[in-house]
């Protein structure tokens, strides 16, 4: 029972400790604008978060982090370890994807990792398609240029109101009173 207490604390006390780290990877050029086969290179980044909300994360420097890159189409695996990480936490390397994908990517550096599930899968040699704006309404000149439909008919509405009201009190000859609701 104790060996499995223990198990369960060390268990639960080494998984804050694997949140607390932060890394990634950035290329150097979108890989949707390189061709297929061609060299591609990279930035990783590696960072460990204080536990201490008022301190600032530092680099983590001295490791080789190990990059895996899985196509989603051909099922693929290409592993690239990268050169030890500067002292401000910066690791290079490049690669050459044979397909366009779509990858992912998983990254692991001593004891940090990013899951392949928490990175956004990418294509090789598929530009982003840019569309043309939608087409514009020509604006209306200034100073008028169409009919005032919306005058006409506002001023239309008010008159007919005035005749039901005056016809209604009774100031209308008795032809027009019939005709807007005055009675004869």
């Amino acid at each position: 029972m104790k060996r499995i207490t223990l198990t369960v604390v060390a268990v639960l006390l080494a998984v804050p400790g694997a949140a607390l780290a932060k890394a990634g990877l950035e290329f150097d050029t979108p890989p949707q604008d390189a061709k297929v086969g061609q060299k591609q290179h990279f930035t990783i980044v590696v960072m460990s978060e204080p536990r201490d909300p008022n301190r600032r994360p530092h680099p983590v420097a001295g490791v080789h982090p190990l990059v895996t890159f899985r196509s989603q189409s051909s099922g693929r695996v290409i592993r690239v370890r990268a050169e030890r990480t500067d002292i401000g936490g910066l690791a290079y390397a490049s690669v050459a994807f044979p397909d366009r994908g779509p990858w992912s990517s998983a990254l692991h550096a001593g004891r940090i990792g990013v899951p392949a599930s928490q990175s956004e899968p990418f294509y090789v040699g598929t530009p982003v398609r840019v569309f043309p704006p939608p087409a514009r309404h020509p604006a209306p000149a200034p100073g008028g240029g169409g009919f005032p439909w919306v005058w006409v008919l506002s001023i239309a509405a008010v008159l007919a109101a005035l005749a039901v009201l005056a016809a209604r009190a009774g100031m209308l000859p008795a032809r027009l009173r019939t005709l807007f609701g005055g009675g004869a």
